[in-house]
């Protein structure tokens, strides 16, 4: 049995509007402000950092693992290169939808951890991993994703 740590994926078929990122693509979508009534700790703080990536790498490296022949380790981390503060994930939004209406809570949050993502390190060396989507692709693909996708 291989285990995998996922960090936070984005991407079509989110729906449940738990995470702040998805939540912040589906208001950009529907051209309206975002509304974080209702999320747990409220509005994200714009310095808070966060392990997201899109989903299509997620699941590129979920493929990678399942076909490799032999693996030399139990515990594989998906996610993606670096963590994203959410001001640079609203900065991409704002730059696919440029209307959108984001307000994020200054600095960080009381729960702020530094280096919040994953060293996904192992899974690169070992089946060759690498993300495709950087943070304004991935965006914008959702956000044009869910225009086309509407609920």
């Amino acid at each position: 049995v291989i285990a995998l740590r996922i960090a936070s994926p984005y991407g079509p078929l989110y729906h449940s509007g738990a995470a702040p990122t998805s939540r912040i693509c589906h208001a950009a979508a529907k051209g309206i402000a975002v509304d974080f009534k209702g999320a747990r700790g409220g509005a994200p703080h714009e310095d808070h950092e966060v392990g997201a990536f899109y989903i299509k790498d997620c699941g590129a490296a979920i493929q990678r693992l399942q076909m490799a022949e032999k693996l030399p380790h139990k515990i594989y981390n998906i996610g993606g290169e670096t963590g994203i503060k959410y001001r640079e994930f609203a900065a991409a939004v704002k730059k696919a939808a440029p209307n959108t209406q984001i307000n994020l809570q200054p600095g960080n949050g009381p729960r702020h951890r530094p280096n919040a993502y994953l060293d996904i390190s192992r899974i690169k060396k070992d089946v060759g991993y690498k993300p495709k989507y950087d943070l304004e692709r991935g965006v914008a693909e959702y956000i044009d994703w869910l225009k086309n996708h509407p609920e």
